[in-house]
């Protein structure tokens, strides 16, 4: 989708398929046309593509990190992540259903990124401020948390 002019729902491109299995011959003389439609497309599955397909050409990453829970306990993971030039686009606080202690909860951070080192990079930055990661979510690491 990102460097195409098109978007064809599967059944829309059956007539390319035909073409390209020989089944439809082309016009003799003239020119050919194949209709291509995309008029059932499901629209809400679009976004999460998108999503996708940016994590996975590593422009996108989501890490998940215990932090202390106390006053400035987020900020000061946000500012590592900031500093290390990462785009912060979705926190989200989950203090239940896995092993914290007391004085902690975990924190899914969703960031964009330039490229895959750069990914490494804010990954390496959140470490050797003193957090573990205990999952990450990109298409370039090959660290502890995969």
């Amino acid at each position: 989708m990102e460097r195409s002019k098109l978007f064809v729902e599967g059944a829309g491109a059956v007539g390319v398929a035909a073409l390209l299995s020989e089944r439809v011959a082309p016009a003799r003389s003239g020119i050919t046309c194949v209709v291509l439609s995309g008029g059932n497309v499901d629209l809400g599955v679009v976004p999460g593509l998108i999503r996708r397909h940016e994590t996975r050409a590593g422009r996108r990453m989501i890490l998940f990190v215990r932090i202390s829970d106390r006053p400035g306990g987020l900020a000061t993971l946000l500012t590592i992540l900031a500093r290390a030039g990462a785009n912060i686009i979705e926190v989200e606080h989950v203090r239940e259903g896995i092993d914290l202690h007391v004085r902690e909860t975990g924190v899914q951070v969703v960031l964009e990124v330039r490229n895959r080192l750069h990914a490494e990079a804010v990954a390496e930055a959140a470490e050797a401020g003193g957090y573990e990661i205990t999952e990450l979510q990109s298409s370039h690491w090959t660290g502890a948390g995969t």
